[in-house]
């Protein structure tokens, strides 16, 4: 009887023990412990790798993907500076004119597009016209007035005047030949289509831009 009694306090004392030591031996943590690991391990993966939510890595790649769009923008605002320095100061002077900027040239509305030819010459059509073109032996009836560029200062004006074709300067030949009658057009002429490096004294200078405005009246 002492012997049983023993033996059951004896296994008793080792179920405790166990028990005690498996206590000893879990962490206290919830039933879903092993989940939360392995989820904050993939969040450490992640993290490592630099995608995911780690708000200071995401900022890191941002803050290299924004410095690389910034670099670009920076770029781009160097290539409009610089195309503005590059401006055509030709360019420049023809807004002015037609912006009645410049002396006695009147101005004409902004939305008329200009036309560059391969020879260099500029025109503007403030009025195009429904008749005849021109032929190049022609004689054409013209109102014109003429300005330097330069200063806007008139050097002549005609309300109507007859001229051969062939005979004139070889900005009016080309800027004429493709006006029809009744059109209105202004002529922006550099030196070497109009009167070149010799000029016309005393009222054209050597190397002179000319702007001319021509109304085509008939061809008789």
């Amino acid at each position: 009887m002492k012997r049983s009694l023993v033996t059951a306090f004896v296994a008793t004392i080792g179920i405790i023990g166990c028990v005690e030591f498996q206590q000893m031996m879990i962490p206290d943590k919830d039933p879903d412990w092993r989940f939360n690991y392995n989820f904050n391990d993939n969040d450490n993966d992640v993290d490592t790798n630099g995608v995911g939510n780690d708000n200071d890595n995401n900022a890191d790649t941002n803050g290299v993907d924004n410095g690389n769009v910034n670099d670009n923008a920076d770029a781009n605002n160097n290539v409009n500076s610089n195309d503005n320095t590059a401006e055509d100061p030709l360019e420049a002077q023809i807004q002015r004119i037609n912006a009645g900027e410049v002396g006695e040239i009147p101005a004409i509305s902004p939305n008329i597009e200009q036309v560059v030819t391969d020879t260099g010459l500029r025109y503007f059509d403030i009025v195009v016209g429904g008749g005849e073109f021109p032929l190049p032996d022609d004689t054409v009836t013209a109102a014109y007035t003429g300005w330097l560029a330069d200063d806007g200062s008139q050097f002549d004006t005609s309300a109507s005047a007859q001229f051969q074709l062939q005979g004139l300067i070889p900005a009016w030949q080309e800027g004429l030949a493709s006006m029809q009658v009744g059109g209105k057009r202004r002529l922006i002429v550099p030196p070497e289509l109009g009167y070149g490096e010799q000029g016309s004294p005393p009222t054209i200078p050597p190397n002179a831009t000319l702007v001319f405005d021509v109304e085509l009246l008939s061809i008789p």
